[in-house]
């Protein structure tokens, strides 16, 4: 059975000047050629929008983090005026110009709890951007392969239709003399027609799988042409762990668990910062300035305050506030739980379908074996000038090397599901 993924190259003459880039006076930034996975997978993925949306999240939780940890540094303000007062009975000037340090010393861990639970967002949102960028990897396999398939799939349409045109044509010039009724005609041209129906959609979708290829690297309208088929092989030699440890490594190592652990914990600290609403809070304040009539102040021209602040009554904001806080957590609790059932039967699932392979391989494999041996009889009847159904023979080789560049795809999209899993 031939390996190769290549096909003749009068079956791609007219589609690939389909797609010649049109000549323009700046050359276009183009796709390697021919485009390998290696190469694709390559590609940065900060261009792909799912990881443009996690960087964003991630930039964003750091921006929060920025903001609690500004809470309780140092502060300074400036305050000034050029003023004109009335005061006992007489108009003055009360020009003035200070400056006011702050700094918060004490408030019962609650700015701390809070820092550490935006610290711990940002970790989370880290993880989930390492995963958007596997599932990025995941999806350029994916795309790689439909273009593979959807060339491979137009291969085996147009040997078919090159088969039944052949037909169709000594029937035709059969029933010109005769031979061959119209009725029988007609039952070879309806074939023939859903024939040519298939190739056109096979060869539409050669162009649709290639757009959308090209959209998911960052190349639009930039269709790549030629394709090279990864070589695989190391993968068919892999070995399962038992499926327990499997899903406990999942449970371990998953980038998205993760990230969902790491959103619980910042949901409890937050529910802990939130209890502390309420507790005093203690800032050293100085102050300095200067003011053109300043004996009339009580104040003069500096002090220092060691500040003790507590709510009396708040209009029951606290319990609000820790009552969303909490529901927070049990929603980020309820999550990481369905997460974890999800993880778990999808290692069950995807480990199972690359144990299905096996089997699936061996048939592929002897479906490849009698169709080349069958293709070979027929070529040898051929040449000796017997009747043959050389045409069949050939459709059917080029089925089997379908199947098994789809058998391909399936092995490697799922090992590559199985990583993405276990956090690899």
């Amino acid at each position: 059975m031939a390996k190769s993924v290549f096909f003749p190259g009068l079956l791609f003459a007219s589609f690939l000047s389909f797609f010649a880039p049109v000549e323009s006076a700046e050359a276009p930034k183009r796709l390697p050629e021919p485009l390998t996975l290696s190469a694709a997978l390559a590609i940065a993925a900060e261009q792909d929008p799912n990881v443009m949306l996690a960087q964003a999240r991630t930039a964003s939780a750091l921006a929060d983090q920025a903001s609690a940890d500004s809470e309780d540094r140092f502060k300074m303000r400036f305050d000034g005026g050029l003023v004109r007062r009335e005061f006992n009975g007489r108009e003055e000037d009360y020009n003035n110009a200070y400056l006011t340090l702050q700094k918060q010393l004490y408030d019962f861990d609650r700015t701390q709890l809070a820092q550490s639970a935006s610290e711990t967002q940002v970790l989370a949102n880290q993880a989930l951007e390492k995963y958007a960028v596997r599932q990025y990897r995941q999806a350029v396999i994916d795309a790689f392969y439909a273009v593979l398939l959807a060339d491979a799939n137009y291969a085996v349409e147009n040997e078919q239709l090159a088969i039944e045109y052949v037909n169709l044509d000594n029937a035709r010039d059969e029933a010109a003399v005769g031979k061959v009724s119209a009725l029988d005609l007609l039952a070879l041209e309806a074939p023939y027609q859903r024939t040519v129906l298939r190739r056109t959609i096979a060869e539409n979708n050669q162009r649709n799988t290639r757009a959308a290829l090209a959209e998911l690297l960052g190349y639009p309208n930039l269709l790549p042409e030629t394709l090279e088929a990864p070589d695989n092989a190391s993968l068919k030699k892999r070995k399962l762990e038992e499926i327990n440890l499997l899903q406990e490594k999942a449970l371990t190592n998953n980038l998205e668990l993760k990230a969902a652990n790491l959103q619980v914990q910042a949901a409890e600290l937050k529910v802990q910062a939130a209890d502390k609403l309420n507790m005093p809070r203690i800032d050293a304040i100085g102050r300095a300035g200067w003011h053109n009539n300043v004996e009339t102040l009580y104040e003069g021209r500096w002090r220092a305050d060691l500040a003790l602040s507590m709510p009396i009554f708040d209009g029951g904001y606290k319990d609000a506030q820790v009552d969303k806080a909490k529901a927070e957590l049990i929603k980020a609790r309820a999550q990481r739980s369905a997460l974890e059932r999800q993880i778990r039967q999808a290692v069950l699932e995807t480990a199972l379908q690359i144990e299905t392979l096996k089997t699936r391989s061996t048939q592929v494999k002897v479906a490849g074996d009698y169709a080349d041996s069958y293709l070979d009889k027929s070529r040898t009847e051929y040449q000796f000038e017997r009747k043959t159904d050389l045409g069949d023979s050939m459709v059917r080789a080029t089925k089997v090397e379908f199947e098994a560049l789809q058998l391909e795809r399936d092995r490697i999209l799922l090992w590559e599901q199985l990583h993405k899993l276990l956090g690899e």
